[in-house]
C-alpha cells in the first residue's frame, strides 16, 4: 500500500509538474508574441511618424524655397498633396489657409500611413503652426525706391511696385507691355498692362501712376496707390557674408579694382565672386555663380551689341548684386537669381531684336528703375543666404 501510495503521489506530482510546466510555456509564449507584436507596432508608428514629418518637411521645404502667396500657399506650388510614396507608406500633406489668415499663419496637417492600419499598421498625423516671415519685398519680381519706368514690349510676370511713382509708356517700338497673368500675343500700337488673371498683375505706387495716351488698361490688372515697400534689408553683414565666401574660396575670388571680362567663362568654387571696384562684361561671358561688385556693373556699353552674358545660379545665391553702384544692361543677357543694385537699375537693350534680358528671379534698386523693351522678368522668390532672417516662415506651433 505504502509503494502504491508514493507511485499515486509520484503521479500527481509529475502531472503538476507538467501543468505549472505547460502554463508558464503559454505564458511565455504568449508574452514573446505579444511583446513582438507591441515592437512591431511601435516600429511601424515610428516609421508612420518620421514619414507625417517628411511630408511637414516639404510643406516647409515648399515656403522654404518659393514664399508666400496671398492665400497662404506656396508659390507654383499644389496643395493638397495625396498618398504621396516614401519607403513603405505614403503621407498626404494639406494647408487649413483660412483659420490663421488674420494672423498671417497657416496650418500644415500631414497624416501618415504604413500598412494595413487594422493588421499590424499605423498612422500619425503631425500639424504644424507657421506664420510667415517674407520679407515684404521679396514679394515683388520688380520694386524700386525711386522712379520706375517700364516700357512698351517688357513682360512681367507678377506685380510691380515703386517708392515713388511709376510710368508704362511707349518706347522705340510699339508692343504691349504684360504685367501678370499670361502671354498674350503681341500688340501693336497700345501700351497694354495685361493680367490673364484678375488675382495678380498688381501695378502700385506711392506716387501717381501714368500710362501714356497710347496706353490701355485691362480689367485683370489692378492700379492704385501703396504705401512705402522697404526694399530688401542688404546690410553690411549681408555683403560680409558674400567676401567671406569669395575669401575663402579656392583659388581666391576677391578682386581688387576695376574688372573687365571678355569672352569668358567663371566658375568661382565656393559660387561668389566679389570685386572692390566697378565690373564690365562684354563678348560672351559665362557665370556659373553670384557676381557681386562693391562698385557698377555693366554690360556692354554701346548701342551696337558687344555681350552676351549668360549667368547660372548657384543653390540659394542671387545673380548680381552692386554693393554701392548701379547695374546697366545694354545688351542681351539671361540673369537666374536676384538682381540688385544700390543705386540706379537699368536695362537698356535698344536693339532688343537681337535677344531680349532675360530675369529668372526678381529686380530690386534702392535708386531708380527703367526696364526697356524686350526686358522679360519670371518671378522667383529670393530667400539669398546671408539675411537674419533666411527662411520666410517661423514655426509657431509643433503638435504630435
Amino acid at each position: 500500500m505504502h509503494n502504491r501510495s508514493q507511485k499515486g503521489s509520484i503521479f500527481a506530482m509529475t502531472v503538476i509538474i507538467l501543468t505549472v510546466s505547460v502554463i508558464i510555456a503559454t505564458t511565455m509564449a504568449t508574452m514573446v508574441l505579444r511583446s513582438t507584436y507591441t515592437a512591431r507596432r511601435l516600429l511601424r508608428s515610428t516609421q508612420a511618424y518620421f514619414l507625417a514629418e517628411a511630408g511637414v518637411e516639404m510643406a516647409i521645404r515648399d515656403y522654404y524655397d518659393n514664399g508666400f502667396t496671398s492665400t497662404g500657399t506656396p508659390y507654383n506650388c499644389t496643395y493638397p498633396k495625396n498618398d504621396v510614396p516614401l519607403g513603405d507608406g505614403t503621407f498626404s500633406v494639406s494647408l487649413d489657409t483660412t483659420h490663421y489668415a488674420s494672423r498671417e499663419e497657416v496650418l500644415i496637417i500631414s497624416t501618415s500611413t504604413i500598412g494595413n492600419v487594422g493588421s499590424g499598421g499605423a498612422t500619425r498625423t503631425i500639424r504644424v503652426l507657421v506664420q510667415d516671415t517674407t520679407i515684404p519685398a521679396f514679394l515683388f519680381p520688380a520694386l524700386g525706391g525711386g522712379k520706375v519706368i517700364v516700357a512698351g514690349g517688357s513682360e512681367i510676370w507678377g506685380d510691380v511696385h515703386s517708392n515713388s511713382s511709376l510710368n508704362g509708356t511707349f518706347f522705340w517700338q510699339e508692343r504691349a507691355l504684360r504685367i501678370g497673368g499670361y502671354l498674350f500675343p503681341w500688340n501693336t500700337g497700345d501700351i497694354h498692362l495685361i493680367s490673364g488673371d484678375p488675382n495678380s498683375g498688381y501695378a502700385t505706387a506711392v506716387g501717381g501712376i501714368r500710362i501714356t495716351s497710347l496706353g490701355t488698361v485691362d480689367s485683370g490688372v489692378t492700379l492704385g496707390s501703396q504705401p512705402a515697400v522697404p526694399l530688401p534689408p542688404l546690410d553690411s553683414d549681408f555683403f560680409q557674408w558674400y567676401y567671406e565666401q569669395a575669401d575663402s574660396a579656392s583659388p581666391r575670388q576677391v578682386y581688387t579694382g576695376n574688372q573687365s571680362w571678355s569672352n569668358v567663362t567663371l566658375t568661382p568654387s565656393n559660387g561668389v565672386i566679389y570685386v572692390k571696384g566697378n565690373v564690365h562684361l562684354e563678348g560672351t561671358v559665362n557665370i556659373v555663380g553670384c557676381l557681386v561688385a562693391e562698385g557698377d556693373i555693366n554690360i556692354g556699353t554701346n548701342i551696337w551689341p558687344d555681350a552676351n552674358v549668360s549667368q547660372t545660379q548657384v543653390g540659394r545665391l542671387p545673380g548680381m548684386m552692386s554693393r554701392y553702384g548701379h547695374i546697366l544692361m545694354m545688351d542681351p543677357a539671361t540673369i537666374n537669381g536676384m538682381v540688385y543694385a544700390q543705386d540706379d537699375l537699368t536695362i537698356l537693350s535698344l536693339l532688343g531684336k537681337l535677344g531680349p534680358v532675360t530675369i529668372n528671379g526678381a529686380v530690386y534698386a534702392q535708386g531708380g528703375m527703367f526696364l526697356h523693351e524686350r526686358t522679360q522678368i519670371t518671378y522667383v522668390m529670393p530667400n539669398p543666404p546671408g539675411l537674419s532672417e533666411e527662411t520666410p516662415l517661423k514655426v509657431m506651433c509643433w503638435d504630435e
